[in-house]
């Protein structure tokens, strides 16, 4: 038996078959997506992302600036205009290298 507020009783409150809640209706359940997460390789270390997860996203998600951050995607530099699109794929290898200054 599903404990309802609506159990028994119409969404008005009165005992009548006018929108009565039916006992075999299951519960809601959230629409889930099944987004099982992809699985990357980044700096060596496995990692799991949310499909359609951008370059750009993994740089924020990691705390990294663009804009002093190199990525190699495959063994392939990628473009610093390319970061908000390009979405990584499953398996992926991911190189990020991060330029420091000092002396």
């Amino acid at each position: 038996m599903i404990d309802s507020p609506c159990q028994g009783k119409n969404f008005y409150g009165k005992n009548s078959s006018f929108l009565f809640y039916n006992e075999a209706v299951k519960p809601f359940q959230p629409y889930r997506l099944s987004m099982k997460k992809l699985q990357i390789v980044c700096n060596g270390q496995p990692q799991e992302v949310p499909p359609g997860t951008t370059l750009a996203r993994l740089l924020e998600d990691l705390t990294l600036p663009t804009d002093s951050v190199v990525a190699e995607i495959n063994k392939q530099i990628i473009d610093r205009d390319q970061y908000a699109t390009l979405k990584l794929a499953q398996g992926d290898q991911v190189e990020l290298i991060r330029f420091v200054g000092g002396g």
